[in-house]
């Protein structure tokens, strides 16, 4: 999985500030930095930056993002911090997730 441009994959930690489910056709960001997906998240102390996945039925990835989603819900409500892994366009702030994931520190 990578975004539509040229980037890399690059990853975050901390605790969710923002957790949004939002309707299909829904966008987050501006100009040409938009995310237009389901599934929209914020890490504390990082506001300049968001990231997100699709939950559109029939696609192949829906199981993956539905997991994702559980666990990005918990770490949410638990107040525990998580490791983003995200497709970052070059020049941009808002990213594609590929990888949710709890570490124990």
């Amino acid at each position: 999985m990578a975004g539509p441009g040229q980037g890399t994959w690059t990853s975050s930690s901390g605790k969710i500030s923002l957790l949004r489910v939002t309707f299909t056709g829904d966008n987050w960001g501006s100009g040409d930095d938009i995310l237009r997906t389901e599934v929209i998240v914020m890490l504390e102390g990082d506001n300049k930056r968001a990231f997100g996945f699709d939950l559109h039925t029939g696609d192949k990835e829906l199981p993956n993002h539905l997991g994702m989603l559980s666990v990005l819900r918990d770490a949410y409500v638990h107040d525990l911090p998580i490791d983003l892994t995200y497709w970052l366009e070059e020049g941009k702030n808002n990213g594609y997730i590929g990888r949710v994931q709890f570490t124990r520190r």
